[in-house]
C-alpha cells in the first residue's frame, strides 16, 4: 500500500531546487604543495567517431558554465577522459589528474561511516534519501584553481569551472561543506551528495523534509528529482544507501568518484511511504 506524505508535490513548493545546475557561495581554493613541480600532459587521441560527440559535450559543460576555455599560458596541463556510456550513448568527461594529485593537499575531512549513521537513525520511521544533482559541479573554484584543472582536448585547452571529479580531495571537500550546511538541522545526515532526512512519524519527517528543501534552496543547493525516495522502512533506505555507497567507493579507486544511476531510478519524483 502506498500513501503519499504531507509533502507530496516538492517540485511545485521548491521549483528552483530540482531545476537546473545548483550553485554554492563560497569558492573552493585548491591548496597546493609548492615543493611539487608542475607537468604538462600531452593530448590523448580520441577516437574519430567521437571526435563531434565530445565537440557537443565540452559545449554544452561550457554553456552550463561547468568550464570554459584557456588561452593563457598554465603551469599544469592535465589528460582528459573520455567515456562513452552504453546505455545512452552520451560522454562522461573527467579529468585524469595523477600528476595533479601528488600536489594537492588534503583537508582529511572525515567521512562518516554506514555505520555512523545508522547508529544515529534510531528511533527513525520515516526517511527520505535525496541526491545532489551532479554533486561536485555545484562547487565553484576560484580562478587560481580553475587554472590548475587545465586540460588538453582535440580542440583546445579548457578548465574546470566547478570542482572536477577526480580530484583527490573532492569528497572530504564536498562531504565538509554539504555538512556545515545542515548541520544545525535536526533528523538530517548528509554522506557526500547523498542527504537523509529522517523522523520518528510522518509529520516529523515531513516537516524537516520542508526544513532541508528550503535550506537548499537559500545556499543554492540542487537536487534530482527522479532519486528523491521516501521509504518507511530504515531497512529499505539502509540497504539502498550501503550498496551506492559500495558502489562509489570501487569506482572511486580509479577516477575519485563517479556517479552511478543504481537501480533505484524514478521517472518521476515521488514522495511515498510505504506500509508493511
Amino acid at each position: 500500500m502506498t500513501v503519499q506524505t504531507d509533502v507530496d508535490d516538492p517540485v511545485k513548493s521548491f521549483p528552483k531546487v530540482f531545476t537546473g545546475l545548483g550553485c554554492l557561495e563560497k569558492p573552493y581554493h585548491i591548496k597546493i604543495d609548492s615543493s611539487v613541480n608542475p607537468v604538462i600532459n600531452p593530448p590523448r587521441k580520441i577516437p574519430a567517431a567521437l571526435r563531434e560527440k565530445l565537440k557537443g559535450t565540452l559545449k554544452e559543460m561550457e554553456d552550463k558554465e561547468v568550464i570554459r576555455k584557456v588561452d593563457e599560458p598554465t603551469d599544469w596541463v592535465n589528460s582528459l577522459v573520455v567515456v562513452e556510456k552504453p546505455k545512452t550513448g552520451k560522454l562522461r568527461i573527467c579529468l585524469d589528474p595523477r600528476n595533479l594529485n601528488k600536489a594537492i593537499k588534503r583537508e582529511h575531512f572525515a567521512l562518516p561511516t554506514i555505520e555512523d549513521i545508522t547508529t544515529r537513525l534510531t528511533g527513525a520511521k520515516y526517511l527520505s534519501k535525496l541526491d545532489c544533482n551532479n554533486g561536485y559541479w555545484q562547487l565553484r573554484m576560484d580562478k587560481e584553481s580553475q587554472l590548475l584543472t587545465t586540460f588538453n582536448s582535440p580542440f583546445g585547452r579548457y578548465c574546470f569551472l566547478r570542482m572536477p571529479f577526480g580530484i583527490k580531495s573532492a569528497q572530504e571537500v564536498f562531504q565538509k561543506r554539504v555538512s556545515q550546511l545542515f548541520e544545525n538541522l535536526k533528523g538530517v545526515e548528509t554522506d557526500i551528495d547523498d542527504i537523509l532526512v529522517w523522523g520518528t512519524t510522518r509529520k516529523e519527517h515531513d516537516d524537516r523534509l520542508r526544513s532541508v528543501l528550503n535550506r537548499c534552496q537559500e545556499v543554492g543547493l540542487n537536487v534530482k528529482c527522479r532519486k528523491m525516495q521516501v521509504s518507511s522502512q530504515r531497512g529499505d533506505v539502509h540497504r539502498t544507501h550501503s550498496k551506492r555507497r559500495w558502489r562509489k567507493t570501487r569506482s572511486g579507486k580509479n577516477t575519485g568518484y563517479q556517479r552511478n544511476a543504481g537501480s533505484n531510478r524514478q521517472k518521476r519524483c515521488t514522495t511515498t511511504t510505504r506500509d508493511h
